[in-house]
């Protein structure tokens, strides 16, 4: 038995979607989903396996703190909208060695968390779904993607080490200042419906809801902070308050992330002597419209 050992196919990868690049922490997944449907007979058992559906997921830890409108496009999409919009964007797959792989048409289906900290990660893992391309035919490979020229030691451009970031950062809400133990971690908890067409599988999806949070614990909250906070001494039917939480490194060009018009969710105290006395906090935001327009539920960016 033997093998060329220069068939082996090993190596990292570069993404574009929607004219960013972007880089991963630990490398990329590219998992080819096929849905299949089972015909079953009594006498028999199961029969045969239908294929009724196809997409691919691409997933990965992005490193950079840029094309942030990228990475997180849904602050101001109107419920019930097809996040796979009108024209279809592709995702372009790019390795050292092997295949460029273009999926035809791609959009982010979980965003990334955003870790705020002096050390460590900027981001949690992110999801990206590809899909059908648009009026095309589910029984072409090329409606789904397209293999570039196989290629050994290709170069992959576009990486800024200046965008890796850290800071020391705290957080505002209606005029408090918070420190954090351990960072802040901002979440997107994005709930999706699929656009299913018998024939053809799932051609869209369409936003249902989406909600921001930020957690963090306080090291110096006194316990009568907490019940105001939280509002644990109002009145029962009345709405929270909500104020925006901003929460940025202390220097021009750091991360800065605003979750707007939020509020905070309950909490309790901890004893021990190794225990902060204020558990994790919680702001989480909520819809509003000012204008007959969605108000922008967050937003990403830098200190100006």
């Amino acid at each position: 038995m033997s093998i060329d050992r220069s068939t082996i196919r090993k190596g990292p990868a570069s993404l574009t979607l929607d004219g960013g690049s972007f880089f991963f922490e630990n490398g990329l997944t590219v998992n080819l989903n096929m849905e299949k449907e089972t015909r079953m007979i009594d006498a028999f058992g199961i029969v045969k396996e239908l294929l009724i559906g196809k997409t691919v997921e691409i997933s990965g830890t992005p490193t950079q703190w840029d094309n942030l409108s990228v990475l997180f496009p849904y602050a101001s999409t109107t419920i019930g909208t097809d996040i796979f919009g009108a024209a279809d964007a592709a995702a372009v797959l790019t390795p050292t060695t092997g295949f460029p792989i273009t999926f035809s048409n791609a959009a982010i289906t979980s965003m990334s968390d955003i870790l705020l900290s002096g050390s460590g990660s900027q981001f949690g893992e992110m999801t990206i779904t590809c899909l059908i391309a648009n009026e095309s035919d589910a029984d072409a490979l090329a409606s789904y993607l397209a293999f570039g020229t196989d290629a050994t030691g290709a170069s992959l451009t576009g990486l800024d080490l200046t965008k890796i970031l850290n800071a020391a950062y705290t957080a505002s809400y209606n005029s408090t200042t918070y420190h954090s133990s351990e960072g802040y971690t901002i979440s997107f908890d994005m709930t999706l419906s699929e656009n299913r067409i018998d024939g053809l599988g799932i051609v869209g999806m369409a936003l249902q809801d989406l909600r921001v949070s930020a957690t963090f614990i306080p090291p110096a909250m006194a316990e009568s902070a907490l019940t105001t906070l939280i509002g644990f001494g109002g009145g029962i039917g009345k709405e929270a308050a909500r104020y925006d939480l901003t929460i940025a490194g202390g220097a021009t060009g750091d991360p800065s992330v605003v979750l707007k018009d939020c509020s905070a969710e309950p909490g309790g105290y901890a004893y021990g002597s190794d225990t902060y006395r204020t558990q994790a906090l919680t702001f989480r935001t909520a819809r509003r419209q000012t204008t007959g327009d969605n108000d922008a539920l967050f937003t990403v960016g830098v200190v100006a």
